[in-house]
């Protein structure tokens, strides 16, 4: 588990406060490592239950071709993708099935939903030209010709 949200102290002190198998808190990690991790899964886990605002972290995963389960919280609707696995926020039974549905998947199944997952960006994402022109439109003034005057 990566990250330091609101709910990681409770996690460390309730939930596995003596470390579970298979379960890494981790905690913030440097950009390079986080990119390496998930970019090593199979998929991107993303529950927050905090009205999040977009999530960079599911543009991040499904840039790197790492599709993603996510609750319907805030902005990861639209950051997950059409192509996500979701699950209501706080719903633990839901999630659960959304993990044993990962599990289940064949490989076949699998790699379609990762591809679509990453292709489907460029639709989603405008391209960073767009912003520069916008600035420099935006911050530009009109200068009289000095014929005109």
């Amino acid at each position: 588990m990566m990250g330091e949200g609101p709910e990681l102290s409770r996690i460390r002190d309730e939930l596995i406060p003596n470390g579970s198998p298979g379960i890494e808190l981790l905690g913030r990690v440097h950009d390079a490592e986080k990119w390496q991790r998930i970019a090593s899964s199979k998929w991107l886990v993303v529950p927050p239950h905090t009205l999040e605002d977009m999530g960079l972290t599911p543009i991040e995963a499904r840039a790197l071709g790492t599709p993603v389960i996510a609750s319907r919280d805030g902005g990861l609707i639209e950051s997950a993708g059409d192509h996500a696995l979701f699950f209501e926020p706080g719903n633990v039974d839901e999630l659960r099935e959304r993990l044993q549905e990962a599990a289940r998947m064949d490989d076949q199944d699998y790699f379609l939903i990762a591809r679509k997952s990453q292709d489907s960006l460029h639709s989603y994402l405008v391209p960073f030209s767009f912003y520069h022109t916008l600035y420099h439109k935006a911050t530009q003034t009109t200068v009289p010709h000095p014929a005109a005057t």
